[in-house]
């Protein structure tokens, strides 16, 4: 397996052309994400990884449940 994929700009400019792209409720695969993105499923995997670890402390550690709430 490779190592992490250095930053790409394009990776950002795909995520946001899919927030106006994708209908509200839609789900979109890895590969499907990668493609408009630029990069490989697994790169999709690998920060999706991440930010569900960054959440999951993050809600462990702090009030999130309570902002949730309102």
């Amino acid at each position: 397996m490779k190592g992490p994929q250095p930053p790409n700009p394009d990776i950002d400019i795909g995520l946001a052309a899919l927030c106006q792209y994708a209908e509200y409720g839609q789900t979109l695969t890895q590969q499907e994400i990668a493609e408009v993105c630029g990069c490989t499923r697994s790169f999709i995997y690998q920060l999706e990884h991440k930010a569900l670890r960054k959440f999951r402390k993050l809600a462990a550690t702090s009030c999130l449940h309570e902002f949730l709430e309102d």
